[in-house]
């Protein structure tokens, strides 16, 4: 049989190909065809409803509003926690909140795809995209954001039956009934049997289903032979099964966490967020780690980047859009220490993300000559010791804690003056504990940490179960090394580091950075790290004074936001009280988050110049000087 010869599409008409795939059974012989249809964008409907907040303003005392991830106002009770999708005051006009209307377009593996009794339109791009012609690909790349955005529904396929995908699929649908998920990416506990197998499938590990099942519509659905689930309650059962600890098993903890990120509502994510939180997936060509995101970044982003399969490896990564420092590579494209290499996968967990050692600080860089950027930061520490990473395997853990533990770890203090014990505690778990995050429920408490640290180093894991448990509890550690410095810090680092290298916070990043020192005043940049005293601005605004800590909790996208809380009056602030007052030529505007704020933003107006920030600008090199701090430019190479 002759091979199907691709005709020209009409660029200028935005033609893309649809294939018709004929009705029949599983058995009989596929029968399609394949047509072009210009890709034509629907007339836009406004959503003339109320915003969230003005939606909150009009509700009783005790009731709260959230938005789904599929765009529906919930609303609950918060003595109650009952929730409805009508408004609690029952004389208030539906349509101030309400969806006034859904955008519609036109329908659009093959066996079970097939109906029985009639047609369906499909776009597949491994067919309707010419692999093998380059300048059609760049073309047909830019669209396929508006193909899965316009989609009357995306059709996730998983692949055939297996023995226990039914159950698989009807646990997850059962489950994802039982609640909502809000774009503040809510959680909740439930149920769950058999399900590993299914997300073993090799379809999530692909990159490209990133932006395929996050622009899908809430018609979309996953399929898995004969079975099918719809996308968001899929979603919703996923995040249920993520979230409940007794699920998360050894084996599974490392795939939940990258699942978890998968599910999360991405769209109102910045686009090196993205990156970050895809890195690990799957794709062929090492280029489509940017430009198969990019129909998730927002328009200043995806204008500036425009798919070229022309370009070598090299050239891609020149990007603007990787300046950022918080990951870094080995020299296997020539690349400059401070460029991530987006083709090479990473091992383990990132530690020191949720960190913010630089507060709300604006990245100070720009480049000096090529290759050379110079970034503007604050010395910490120099490394002494780098110790062996833990292993792999689940089960030596607990060895791996034994070995890093400080010999005095139950009696000594560490140099912030805490006791030894609550800093190692703090630093294995890089942050991530309840007593920080007090909304995640899956998180441990300090105090857990600190007994399962203590069942290591004193070897009283005497069951397999309880092995388990402190490995999912420490199993982040994986793949990091235990750093300690000549002035008495420790913390995680890359195994790559070195004693001599040094420890620095550069601003407007949120990780802070190991650097190694090279002969000509310059730097390479060896990776992330986090040195457990320096979280939350403190190399430069000092440590937080008693009784207030920080807390991170979500915003309205979901985003980790600190929070300053003080237990003695309750107290929950979005000021931090060592920042002081803000100069009278500043004026801080509403934070209201847009796609291309970093994780931890605010807003201020200049009120001479009308320059508005999305950091504080008490955080300038300038001002920051202007209290002693010893603010320094690296030049990275």
């Amino acid at each position: 049989m002759a091979l199907y010869q691709y005709q020209t599409l009409d660029d200028d008409a935005r033609d893309i190909r649809l294939i018709t795939l004929l009705p029949g059974d599983n058995d009989d012989v596929i029968s399609l065809s394949i047509s072009h249809a210009a890709l034509t964008q629907p007339p836009e409907c406004p959503d003339t409803r109320l915003s969230l907040e003005e939606v909150q303003a009009t509700l009783p005392p005790g009731w709260t509003v959230f938005e789904t991830t599929e765009g529906r106002y919930l609303f609950e009770n918060d003595e109650t926690a009952h929730t409805s999708w009508t408004h609690p005051l029952p004389d208030t006009d539906p349509s101030l909140y309400e969806i006034s209307c859904e955008a519609t377009s036109p329908e659009g593996c093959p066996r079970h795809l097939r109906h029985k009794n009639k047609s369906r339109t499909l776009w597949i791009d491994a067919v309707c995209i010419n692999q093998k012609d380059i300048p059609e690909r760049n073309k047909q790349v830019t669209r396929m954001g508006d193909i899965y955005r316009l989609a009357n529904r995306v059709l996730v396929w998983l692949g055939p039956e297996s023995s226990n995908s039914k159950l698989a699929l009807f646990t997850l649908g059962r489950i994802g009934e039982q609640v909502e998920m809000t774009k503040k990416n809510s959680r909740c506990r439930s149920p769950t049997a058999s399900i590993l197998d299914l997300f073993q499938r090799p379809w999530f590990d692909r990159l490209w289903i990133t932006q395929e099942i996050h622009l899908a519509n809430q018609h979309s659905a996953f399929q898995c032979g004969n079975d099918e689930i719809s996308w968001p309650l899929f979603r919703r059962g996923a995040i249920c099964v993520f979230n409940k600890k007794d699920m998360l098993w050894p084996e599974f903890s490392d795939r939940a966490f990258e699942l978890r990120q998968l599910m999360r509502y991405l769209p109102a994510r910045n686009f090196f967020s993205q990156l970050l939180l895809s890195r690990n997936r799957l794709c062929s060509d090492p280029r489509d780690r940017i430009y198969g995101l990019l129909a998730l970044a927002s328009k200043k982003v995806s204008t500036a980047i425009q798919p070229d399969y022309s370009l070598s490896l090299n050239q891609m990564q020149r990007l603007d859009i990787l300046m950022h420092t918080e990951w870094t590579t080995d020299q296997e494209h020539k690349l400059p220490s401070w460029v991530p290499d987006w083709s090479r996968p990473i091992e383990g967990f990132a530690v020191g993300h949720g960190s913010f050692c630089s507060a709300i600080s604006a990245a100070q860089a720009r480049f000096i000559s090529p290759g050379v950027l110079k970034a503007a930061g604050v010395f910490c520490a120099t490394i002494s010791v780098v110790q062996e990473p833990l292993p792999k395997s689940a089960g030596s853990t607990s060895n791996g804690i034994r070995q890093w533990a400080p010999e005095n770890l139950q009696t000594g203090y560490y140099v912030t003056g805490e006791r030894l014990l609550d800093a190692f505690a703090w630093t294995v778990v890089d942050n991530c504990l309840r007593d920080r995050y007090p909304a995640v429920a899956l998180y441990p408490s300090v105090e857990e940490v600190k007994t399962e640290v203590l069942d290591s180093v004193l070897k009283r894991l005497d069951s397999p179960d309880r092995e388990a448990k402190s490995s999912i509890t420490l199993g982040r550690l994986r793949n990091w090394s235990f750093i300690r410095t000549e002035e008495g810090y420790f913390g995680l680092g890359t195994p790559s580091s070195k004693p001599g290298d040094i420890v620095c916070v550069i601003l407007g990043c949120a990780a802070m950075v190991i650097l190694r020192p090279t002969s000509s005043d310059r730097y390479q940049v060896v990776g992330s790290c986090h040195l457990h005293g320096f979280s939350d601005g403190s190399a430069l605004l000092g440590p937080l004074l008693s009784p207030w800590k920080v807390h991170l909790r979500a915003d309205s996208t979901g985003a980790s936001k600190p929070c300053f809380h003080n237990p003695l009056t309750g107290e929950n602030s979005n000021q931090d009280p060592r920042l002081g007052i803000l100069s009278k030529d500043w004026e801080e505007l509403e934070a209201v988050r847009n796609v291309d704020d970093p994780v931890a933003f605010a807003r201020f107006n200049n009120k001479i110049t009308s320059e508005v920030l999305n950091s504080d600008p008490r955080l300038l090199p300038e001002a920051l000087r202007s209290r002693g701090i010893n603010v320094q430019n690296f030049q990275l190479i």
